[in-house]
């Protein structure tokens, strides 16, 4: 029972194993998901001649997400061990935002 003190170090550990666990978890199925809707959003862009400006947004991301994490592939092989949850944090949010707006961008109809 929590009597309302600050947690313990054993409990935010458990927390935070939680927490990377499920970003494993879903981390590929939102990088699918961000991918499919660019795909989407791209073939739509294409087909009308107009740029598609969630479309930029989500290659944008992505893209971020993809120098991100070489340059951190990088400096583990380099020798500093940087593979961990606190380096990759901004990573979750990035393919996060990535997916939401990749979905929102190949279920829209008209470009703005």
């Amino acid at each position: 029972m929590w009597d309302g003190g600050p947690p313990t170090r054993a409990v935010r550990l458990r927390v935070l194993r939680g927490l990377t666990a499920a970003y494993r978890f879903v981390f590929p199925f939102l990088c699918m998901g961000a991918l499919i809707g660019l795909a989407v959003a791209g073939a739509r862009s294409a087909a009308r001649r107009r740029v598609d400006p969630l479309a930029v947004i989500v290659a944008a991301l992505l893209g971020g997400v993809f120098v991100r994490s070489v340059g951190l592939s990088y400096q583990s092989v380099a020798g500093a061990e940087v593979m961990t949850p606190l380096y990759l944090a901004p990573l979750y949010g990035l393919v996060i935002l990535a997916a939401c707006i990749g979905l929102v961008a190949a279920r829209r109809q008209t470009p703005v």
